[in-house]
């Protein structure tokens, strides 16, 4: 079964973010070393502000997915790290734990 093309922008922008949560959700759930300390309650995720509304929209399936998706929280960072948050996490490789990481 074929879902519609969306129409809108932001149905396309969903379309596209639920290529990232089905790629989230088969990490969680076939990978047993993330989830032997526990199960994650969410996935945190860096979206531009603009976007956010995609995460509303995957959050109502939150049930059957079994977790919820939110925003990271970037609202007292330093604009330059927030604008640079996929080089600013390689700074620091050792002071990270690698559990429920990815």
């Amino acid at each position: 079964m074929q879902r519609e093309v969306p129409t809108t922008p932001e149905g396309v922008a969903y379309e596209n973010f639920r290529v990232f949560v089905k790629w989230a959700l088969t990490l969680i759930h076939g990978n047993e070393k993330l989830t032997e300390l526990g199960k994650p309650e969410f996935v945190c995720v860096n979206i531009p502000g603009d976007l956010v509304g995609v995460l509303e929209k995957v959050n109502e399936e939150a049930e059957e997915n079994g977790i919820t998706f939110t925003a990271l929280p970037t609202e007292n960072a330093d604009a330059n790290v927030s604008a640079n948050l996929e080089l600013y996490g390689g700074l620091f490789p050792k002071q990270m734990g690698t559990a429920n990481k990815f």
